[in-house]
């Protein structure tokens, strides 16, 4: 999307669904299926040589507790490691064209 001349911003989203994973053969115990949400957003606004642009990204919109990584056969009895929880990032970039 356009905005002005010399400047554009653009949104995406991104999802991941996971299905159930099973820790050991003989158990049965699983990871839940899991769904979850992200979003982001950025724009660039160019002036001259220069450019200034700034990205936002939020992984976990609706904040879910999934199961990150399934450790197969683990002995110990602690197959599940969590996913990570919401995660934030923002950035900025300035550049200058030669």
């Amino acid at each position: 999307m356009v905005l002005f001349a010399g400047a554009s911003s653009s949104l995406c989203h991104s999802s991941a669904i996971c299905a159930a994973v099973y820790s050991l053969k003989e158990s049965g115990d699983a990871a839940p299926p899991c769904t979850t949400l992200g979003a982001m957003a950025g724009w660039r606004h160019a002036f001259g040589r220069w450019s200034l642009g700034g990205t936002a990204r939020v992984d976990d919109l609706a904040g879910r507790r999934c199961v990150g990584s399934v450790i197969v056969d683990e002995t110990s009895g602690r197959f599940f490691e969590p996913a990570p929880r919401r995660t934030l990032f923002a950035g900025a970039t300035l550049g200058y064209r030669f």
